[in-house]
């Protein structure tokens, strides 16, 4: 018989299988292309009128977005950056954009009107209620140039979820690279390495389709952590828009280390999602806030960082609670393989269940949640498979905070724990993937 567990390690696997270019079903010359009859957003010249579109049937909504290597999209360091080098054969085209054989350099689109008060509050409603942000959350994404050159900085306690999250996705795309992360990396390298990062987490929680971008009205200062009235959107309608604005534009108001680039970021991912996406579609409670207790990330905000979707939950797929269609309730889980991963020291007390799909995903990368602190955890060799929780493993563990200049390496043999366990939160928490593993600490002090 063929049982839903079944079924989603089916899944699991034709999702790992590279999707095949999409070829479209007629061409046109960049002259004759009228997006207006295509079905698009676009209107008509006024001197041409639009031809009647019949509206199609509805379809169901497909809750995956679809991915594709966004690097192709991140302008190079010193490089011009135009649509002749980014619309390819290859690269996927957005609103069916025809490619610019002048080699135009992209136009980015324009900044809206900043947040209505009734926007304003429920955007901030969302986040954290009507008292703001803490001051903690007041930097941007800058590096730490100690041990891990790659490695983000946090300067203040708070904001871990998002850098740790964002810092995954950084590793995530030097390792794609197949560059060695546990040593020095170019400022050039990891830099683009960022953009790429914060470009495939706004698009993926745009639905694949759109990205917005928040940035502050002239003079906002400490107002954006409180007052969304002081937020203006920029809406990017393919990738290579938002490339250039992130990687151009707007990169320092992100970047710089007295900003407030990280607030500002996970705004932009919510503004992305849709606020009432969040609240109806994702997240259990439709009065959750992404900011917890004590100022913290919740697990729907590092759910959405990870997989665009703020779910509540961890565990695969979803479950059903009730027998009968009027009292059952549905719990979100992870839907697909992640493309970076999760462990929890909450799982080790069976509080949560933690699925396969976030301790084996695309890249060797996973957030660590101890207690109430979110790190960052990767394979020494980028060659080894995210999946195996059986063999031997070389590990490296990083902390943005506190003492985030060094790196520690670890090795785990998954079967081999001493008759006692330890005491040591990252210790616990690796063993919830290697299961009874040895850990030991190469060359470094053992964290507790």
């Amino acid at each position: 018989l063929f049982t839903m567990g079944d079924l989603d390690d089916l899944l699991d696997e034709l999702n790992d299988i590279p999707a095949a270019p999409v070829v479209p079903e007629r061409t046109a010359a960049p002259g004759d292309f009228k997006p207006w009859e295509q079905g698009g957003s676009v209107a008509p010249p006024q001197d041409q009128p639009a031809k009647e579109v019949k509206e199609p049937r509805e379809r169901a909504q497909k809750v995956e977005a679809p991915t594709f290597d966004v690097s192709q999209f991140v302008p190079q360091t010193g490089s011009t950056y135009t649509h002749s080098a980014l619309l390819s054969d290859d690269a996927p085209r957005q609103f069916h954009r025809p490619a610019d054989a002048s080699g135009k350099t992209v136009r980015l689109p324009d900044p809206g009107p900043a947040l209505s008060p009734a926007e304003a509050a429920d955007l901030m409603g969302l986040v954290v209620g009507p008292q703001g942000l803490a001051s903690s959350w007041q930097q941007g994404f800058c590096w730490e140039d100690g041990a891990c050159s790659a490695g983000l900085l946090q300067l203040q306690g708070g904001p871990c979820g998002v850098i740790a999250a964002v810092n995954a996705f950084v590793v995530k795309a030097l390792l794609d690279k197949g560059l060695e992360v546990s040593k020095k990396v170019k400022d050039a390298v990891r830099k683009d390495a960022l953009v790429e990062a914060l470009c495939t987490i706004l698009w993926t929680a745009g639905g694949g389709r759109t990205a917005t971008l928040m940035i502050p009205t002239t003079g906002a200062g400490p107002a954006v952590l409180s007052n969304g009235e002081r937020l203006r959107p920029v809406v990017f309608s393919s990738m290579e828009e938002l490339a250039e604005g992130i990687g151009g534009q707007y990169n320092e108001l992100l970047t710089r280390r007295d900003g407030f680039g990280i607030a500002l970021f996970m705004y932009s991912v919510l503004m992305s999602r849709g606020l009432k996406n969040i609240r109806e579609l994702d997240a259990d409670d439709p009065g959750c806030t992404m900011i917890g207790a004590h100022g913290y990330c919740t697990q729907e905000l590092v759910n959405l960082f990870v997989v665009g979707r703020a779910f509540t939950n961890v565990f695969d797929g979803s479950k059903r609670l009730g027998e009968l269609k009027g009292d059952a309730v549905v719990l979100q889980g992870i839907h697909k393989r992640s493309p970076v991963g999760f462990l929890s020291y909450h799982e080790h007390f069976k509080d949560i269940e933690v699925g396969s799909r976030l301790k084996g995903p695309q890249s060797a990368v996973w957030i660590m949640c101890c207690e109430s602190h979110y790190s960052l955890l990767f394979q020494a060799d980028a060659m080894g498979d995210p999946k195996d929780s059986t063999l031997p493993t070389d590990l490296v563990y990083f902390d943005p905070l506190g003492r985030g200049t060094e790196l520690f390496r670890i090795r785990v043999r998954p079967g081999e724990m001493p008759e006692s366990d330890t005491t040591s939160v990252i210790e616990r928490t690796l063993r919830t993937k290697w299961i009874g593993a040895a850990v030991d600490w190469i060359g470094c002090e053992r964290l507790l």
